[in-house]
């Protein structure tokens, strides 16, 4: 029964099998009889019988295999010697004349109760998360950590991004990166009237004269500035990327020719922000 479960459900166990053993001969070779289970059929059997499982060791703390929270959920014992045996364990009294009779103790039952109220207090705490409510104390930090002054625009993009506060954060400064970039895009000179710009100084001005120098001052601002535009349209780009799924394998769509996982999907999946000078 329990090896037919991990052959049913290849895709869940296969990962685990160790020593480079091929599934299909690794089950074939637990369905014989006197072959040693381990930790990955214990596992399948808890889940093939709906049982939850303890397993005493000697001066050691217990392990369990917890699969099921609800308090009908029955628990089965197992002893582990040396390291390669399971034992079932039965209380002194069992006469042994049939199944083993239940085994109690205190510890099993807090830690049940406790499950259960981690379980509810995460159920309610997820519900009130989930109304339209964003309170000041969280305005604030996003205020302070994006350095918006505007109060309603941060309550805004908090809504927009369910409350994440990190979130928020980053699109607020990377909005703010790029406005800044925009505004300083439209102070650079223009090429002028005589040609004196990307291309047109290298007749004029051979023996070195001071227009030489202007004109190269202004092509490096205007180099300068299509780099920090590109960095700044990137980092807007991997943001949104937070709420995309894009295949980790296929070609990052930033036009970089690289993977995704080996370019935006790296900045993307990390929580820190990068800012990029001029």
């Amino acid at each position: 029964m329990v090896v037919q479960y991990i052959v049913k459900n290849r895709e869940m166990f296969e990962p685990f099998i160790e020593d480079e053993i091929p599934f299909d001969e690794y089950c074939q070779s637990m369905e014989k009889d006197g072959t040693w289970a381990g930790h990955m059929e214990l596992q399948a059997a808890s889940l093939v019988t709906r049982n939850n499982i303890c397993i005493h060791r000697h001066m050691s703390p217990r392990w369990y295999i917890r699969n099921f929270d609800n308090q009908g959920a029955h628990m089965i014992h197992l002893s582990y010697h040396d390291g390669e045996h399971y034992n079932s364990v039965r209380l002194k009294e069992d006469p042994c004349d049939g199944p083993a009779r239940p085994i109690i103790i205190k510890a099993d039952v807090n830690l049940t109760a406790s499950l259960q109220q981690a379980k509810a207090a995460g159920a309610s705490s997820k519900s009130r998360s989930s109304k339209n409510v964003v309170h000041g104390g969280t305005i604030k930090m996003v205020m302070a950590g994006s350095g918006c002054e505007d109060a309603e625009k941060a309550e805004q993009v908090l809504l927009q991004v369910d409350g994440d506060v990190d979130a928020a954060i980053e699109f607020l400064i990377a909005e703010q990166a790029a406005e800044e970039t925009v505004n300083e895009s439209n102070v650079f000179p223009e090429e002028d009237s005589n040609g004196n710009g990307e291309n047109g100084t290298s007749d004029k001005h051979q023996n070195g004269n001071l227009g030489h120098g202007t004109d190269q001052s202004s092509n490096i601002k205007k180099v300068d500035n299509d780099k920090t535009s590109c960095k700044v349209d990137k980092v807007l780009y991997i943001h949104l990327q937070k709420f995309q799924k894009i295949p980790r394998n296929k070609v990052c769509p930033c036009g970089s020719k690289k993977k995704y996982k080996a370019c935006c999907g790296t900045a993307a999946s990390g929580k820190k922000f990068v800012m990029y000078a001029s």
